[in-house]
């Protein structure tokens, strides 16, 4: 998969972790944000193809970037995969909400075979699997 995907995440070990799978199901052309407002400043720089957001990070967290994301005409159709630790009905609820609109929320602990197919779903969706 040729994809420019952006990994929005406050631990450096999840963004690796997430580096290695990605480049394991051959999705090499990766950046990385710490924080919400490091991964919106590369959204208007960059042109980019995925988004995978941790939920909950210090300042500002995944619903604030998802929400700016969604709410900027020029960026609101990138695909947007919510990560998040804290998986309860709540969240799910809240990502599927009409000023959010996630594409996706996986779990964490990530395994390589969800997150593919989640990517791969995502991406088929929105035609964007080059």
């Amino acid at each position: 998969m040729t994809v420019k995907t952006l990994i929005v995440d406050d631990s450096d070990y999840m963004r690796q972790m997430l580096v290695m799978m990605l480049k394991k199901i051959t999705i090499h052309d990766i950046l990385q944000a710490s924080s919400g407002a490091e991964a919106l400043n590369i959204l208007q720089t960059q042109s980019i193809e995925l988004v995978l957001l941790d939920c909950v990070m210090p300042k500002e967290d995944g619903f604030y970037v998802l929400k700016s994301i969604r709410s900027n005409p020029n960026i609101s159709n990138i695909p947007v995969i919510l990560v998040t630790g804290h998986a309860d009905e709540d969240i799910i609820a809240r990502a599927k909400q009409i000023e959010f609109r996630a594409d996706g929320i996986i779990a964490k602990p990530l395994s390589l075979s969800t997150l593919e197919a989640k990517i791969r779903s995502v991406l088929t969706a929105k035609s964007r699997i080059k």
